[in-house]
C-alpha cells in the first residue's frame, strides 16, 4: 500500500473510531438517567420495591424517611447483593454474549429511637447505594465485503465494553409523629459515586486484504461524582388496616470529575507501526430533576399488599456547566474532519428532545406464616425507558421473590431474588452495522441482616 493510501486509510480509521467512541462517551455523561435504581434491602426488594408506605426499618431512609417513626428499637442493618449481568448482542447471523458478576455493599446503617413523652422520634445514619451503572457488551463479526472503498472490508472486528460504577448516599435522616396517625421525616444525603468505563476495539486483517496485521483502540474513563440532596417524606396510618405514604426528592447538582486515557495503535506488514496515546481531564455539573413518589398498603390478617409510583421528568435534567464532549457528527473543514465543541445550551436542548418523563410502578405482597416466624414475598416493577420514541422492549421489567426468617428475638435475615429483562439499543459501530440491539438479563440475589437491640 502506498504512503498516500496509508495516510488516507489512517485518517478514515481515526474518523471511524472517533465516531464509534463518541456515542458511548455521550451516554456516559448522563449517568443519572441510565443507572438501575431498584432500591435497597432484601425485604423491600422481595416486595417489588413497593415499600414507600411500609417503610418500617432502616431502608426507610431511601424509600420514605417518615417510616422511621415506626421503628421502636435500635437497629443495625446490613445488606449485600450479588448481580449476574447477561447480555446478547446480535446483528444478522452474528451473535456475541457477555456475562459479568458484580458484588457490592448495598446498604449499612443504624437507627436510634429517641425517648419521647408522646409519639415517636427516630434518628438514622448510614450508607445507601442508590444507583448501579454496571454493564457489559461484547460483539464480534467478520465483514465479508471485498470492496477496497470499504475500510472494514475483510476485517474481523471486536468491540468489548465493561462498565462498573455506582452512586451512593451517606445519609442522616429523622422522623417524628406530628399526630397519632401522621409521621413526617427527612434526610440530608451526601452523594458520592464513581464509574469505570473500559472500551476496547480490535480489528485484524485475517485475509491479508490490506497488508494490515492489527488495529487496537482502548479508552478508559474514570469518573468521580459528588453532590448533596434532601429527601422529604410523609406517612399516614388508617388505623391498623392501611397506610398511605409519599416522598419528594429535591433537585440537586452532581459534580463529575472525569479523567480518560485513549490508546490507539496499528501494526502493518509494509508500513511503520502507529502507537499514540492521549489523556484528558474534564469537570462538569449536571442538575438532576425533582422526584415525586406515592404509595399505599393494605394490612389484612397475615398479609400485606402494597403499591408505589414514582414520577421523574428527565427532560428537566440539565448541564449547569459546559459539557465534556464534542458533537457526535464531525464537520469537514479545510479537507479535515473536525469535531466541534458542543455548548451547554445545545446539549440541554438535546436533552429536552431526547428524554421524556417516566412513571415507575411497583407492586408487592408479604405473607406471614404463623407459628414458624417466617414471611414469603413476591412483587414486580416496571421502569419505562427515559428516551422518547423508545420501543416497548426497551422498558425495564422486573419480577421479585423473597423470604424473611426471624433467627431469634433480636435478629432477622431477609433474602430476595430479582430478575430483570430489557433491550438496549447501541449506536452504530461501523457503516456496515447500522444498529445493534443488546438483550439484557439481570439476576440479583440479596441478603439483609437486621439486628434490633
Amino acid at each position: 500500500m502506498s504512503g498516500s493510501k496509508f495516510r488516507i486509510r489512517c485518517s478514515l480509521i481515526a474518523a471511524l473510531l472517533i465516531m464509534t467512541i463518541v456515542f458511548p462517551i455521550y451516554g456516559q455523561s448522563e449517568l443519572p438517567a441510565l443507572g438501575r435504581t431498584w432500591g435497597m434491602g432484601a425485604r423491600a426488594t422481595g416486595m417489588g420495591g413497593a415499600f414507600m408506605s411500609v417503610a418500617d426499618d432502616y431502608s426507610a431512609t431511601y424509600y420514605n424517611p417518615a417510616g422511621l417513626a415506626l421503628v421502636r428499637k435500635m437497629e443495625l442493618f446490613i445488606s449485600m447483593p450479588m448481580v449476574q449481568f447477561e447480555s446478547t448482542t446480535q446483528f444478522n447471523a452474528w451473535e456475541s454474549n457477555a456475562d459479568e458478576n458484580f458484588t457490592k455493599l448495598n446498604g449499612i446503617g443504624f437507627t436510634l429511637p429517641i425517648p419521647t413523652y408522646r409519639g415517636s422520634m427516630v434518628l438514622a445514619a448510614g450508607y445507601n447505594r442508590v444507583q448501579n451503572f454496571d454493564r457489559a457488551l461484547l460483539f464480534s463479526w467478520f465483514n465479508p465485503d471485498k470492496s477496497p472503498d470499504n475500510l472494514n472490508a475483510e476485517m474481523t472486528e471486536t468491540w468489548d465494553i465493561l462498565e462498573k460504577g455506582h452512586l451512593g448516599e451517606y445519609t442522616i435522616s429523622f422522623a417524628t409523629d406530628i399526630s397519632p396517625n401522621l409521621s413526617i421525616g427527612g434526610g440530608l444525603n451526601l452523594v458520592r459515586g464513581k464509574n469505570e468505563y473500559a472500551y476496547n476495539y480490535q480489528a485484524s486483517d485475517d485475509s491479508s486484504f490490506w497488508d494490515l496485521d492489527f488495529i487496537g483502540n482502548d479508552i478508559n474513563i474514570d469518573t468521580k461524582m459528588s453532590g448533596a440532596n434532601f429527601r422529604f417524606g410523609a406517612l399516614y396510618r388508617v388505623g391498623n388496616i392501611a397506610r398511605i405514604g409519599g416522598k419528594i426528592e429535591l433537585p440537586y447538582t452532581v459534580k463529575y470529575e472525569e479523567s480518560s486515557l485513549d490508546h490507539y495503535k496499528e501494526s502493518w506488514e509494509t508500513e511503520a507501526p502507529v502507537d499514540d496515546s492521549n489523556s484528558y481531564e474534564f469537570t462538569y455539573k449536571i442538575r438532576n430533576p425533582f422526584k415525586f413518589g406515592g404509595g399505599f398498603s393494605i394490612y389484612l390478617p397475615q398479609l400485606v399488599l402494597s403499591a408505589d409510583a414514582e414520577y421523574i421528568d428527565w427532560t428537566q435534567m440539565e448541564y449547569t456547566s459546559d459539557p465534556p464532549f464534542t458533537k457526535a457528527i464531525p464537520e469537514l473543514i479545510d479537507e479535515e474532519w473536525v469535531f466541534l465543541d458542543s455548548t451547554q445550551a445545545e446539549i440541554n436542548r438535546d436533552i429536552r428532545n431526547l428524554y421524556q418523563p417516566v412513571t415507575k410502578l411497583h407492586v408487592g405482597a408479604e405473607l406471614t406464616i404463623p407459628g414458624i416466624y417466617a414471611q414469603l414475598r413476591a412483587g414486580a416493577f416496571y421502569e419505562p425507558s427515559p428516551y422518547k420514541n423508545a420501543e416497548d422492549g426497551q422498558d425495564r421489567k422486573y419480577i421479585t421473590v423473597g423470604a424473611g426468617f426471624l433467627l431469634d428475638k433480636q435478629m432477622k435475615l431477609d433474602v430476595a431474588w430479582t430478575r430483570g429483562t430489557w433491550d438496549e439499543p447501541r449506536n452504530s459501530f461501523s457503516a456496515q452495522i447500522p444498529n445493534l440491539m443488546q438483550e439484557i438479563v439481570i439476576n440479583q440475589f440479596e441478603l439483609t441482616l437486621a439486628i434490633r437491640f
